[in-house]
């Protein structure tokens, strides 16, 4: 009935017991348990410990003790619960498993691993328990005996038997252990052995270029994360990996030149990634902020990207780049209105170019607050393009930043 949250029929068994078993010591605790779960706390502490002064080496007392005490997060005085359970029942599965997991909660993972230690001698082949075990060395720095207690287990009579999604896991989990351990060339190795098992075979591939470059064959690691590039061009990790195979750190001033010559050199492999296409705004300064940009921002405007202002509103945090980028979208809308074309270009543009500068420039002026400003160039890109929803949805934004909140919900339910 506990275990079914059922409460009011437990309390109910509890009390009809009582009446013929009054100082039964047990049943006063279990009584407790439900009205400590039915808000009625202060009675059920008491009858819980009215049961342990009756029977104060009962198991079945200190157990439902504890269970209180954790729901209620008094987690030290739940483990001490635990531990005179376990007096009187030393064997118990459910008490130390519960322990065990109040162990690793309260960062005392040694007495986690005598726990689990207990769990995996009563059933050795059951994959929660020797797993566990694992984790639990894990956690207390032991890596070289969670290694061998995978070893152990991983190839044993396990009951039930792992699936290919379960061993191609707990493959990459000792590679990782491996790993932690500090011996990456064996890692390697390992990670070589495995390959047959493993279904994440992304996963495979990032770890096989992290070991690596761990193990400084800075080379091959390049041609590791080069293939994970070639799959997915817009993961920062494999972009930041390469860039370390490189000798070179993207947060790093002295860096700049050379990182942002990588990065032109990978976005003609890959011209259409965003996130390359991105990243030189991240880490250059001054001019070379401003041809970065330049190039993104004639990218995005010609293409009719709307998420553009959101894709780079991280870099208003600086001010100078905020100003910046202001100031080229102006020069850009100054060009198409002037020449219908960009300046470094001979051939018209769009008339949709002119919509999305404007589009921009109104959530620029809107961040500073200048809303007057950006209303009137977000009613000109309307009048542009009356069909485009999205200037609808920024006019609602602009007016409700400014305060008309019944203009904003009419707005939107327009372009809605």
């Amino acid at each position: 009935l506990y275990e079914a949250s059922q409460y009011k029929k437990g309390l109910k068994v509890s009390e009809q017991i009582l009446k013929k078993f009054p100082d039964h010591g047990e049943t006063l605790s279990v009584k407790g348990m439900f009205l400590a779960h039915l808000e009625r706390k202060e009675e059920g502490y008491e009858l819980m410990e009215r049961g342990l002064k009756i029977n104060p080496q009962s198991s079945i007392s200190w157990h439902v003790y504890g269970l209180v005490c954790r729901s209620d997060k008094k987690y030290v005085q739940a483990i001490k619960c635990y531990e005179e359970a376990l007096k009187a029942d030393s064997e118990n599965m459910h008490i130390l498993r519960e322990v065990a997991s109040l162990y690793v909660q309260m960062r005392q993972y040694s007495k986690a691993v005598e726990c689990r230690e207990k769990l995996t001698a009563m059933n050795p082949f059951f994959p929660s328990f020797w797993l566990g075990l694992a984790t639990a060395h894990h956690m207390n720095g032991r890596y070289d005996l969670a290694i061998k207690v995978i070893s152990a287990h991983e190839l044993g009579n396990n009951q039930p038997p792992l699936d290919k999604y379960m061993i191609s896991e707990l493959s990459l989990y000792k590679n990782w252990l491996i790993e932690l351990n500090g011996d990456y060339q064996q890692a390697l190795e390992h990670l070589k052995e495995i390959r047959p098992q493993i279904v994440d075979i992304t996963g495979w591939k990032e770890k096989k270029a992290r070991l690596l470059l761990k193990a400084d064959r800075k080379e091959a690691a390049a041609t590791a994360f080069q293939d994970l590039l070639e799959r997915n061009s817009e993961n920062d990790d494999y972009i930041t990996g390469y860039m370390e195979c490189n000798g070179l750190d993207m947060k790093c001033d002295e860096d700049q030149d050379a990182v942002l010559e990588v990065i032109g050199t990978l976005q003609q492999q890959f011209p259409s990634s965003n996130r390359l296409r991105f990243l030189p705004l991240m880490y250059s300064t001054g001019d070379n902020f401003v041809v970065a940009a330049e190039s993104l921002a004639k990218y995005a405007l010609r293409k009719g990207i709307p998420s553009l202002f959101s894709s780079v509103r991280v870099l208003y945090a600086d001010k100078a780049k905020g100003a910046a980028l202001g100031t080229l979208i102006e020069s850009c809308a100054t060009q198409i209105r002037d020449t219908k074309r960009f300046s470094d270009s001979t051939d018209d543009e769009p008339a949709s170019v002119l919509l999305w500068c404007n589009y921009y420039l109104a959530q620029h002026y809107d961040y500073y607050g200048d809303h007057e400003r950006a209303l009137t160039l977000i009613e000109e890109a309307i009048r542009s393009s009356p069909k485009t929803i999205e200037p609808y949805m920024i006019k609602a934004r602009i007016l409700k930043h400014a305060g008309d909140f019944r203009g904003a919900r009419d707005t939107m339910d327009y372009a809605r």
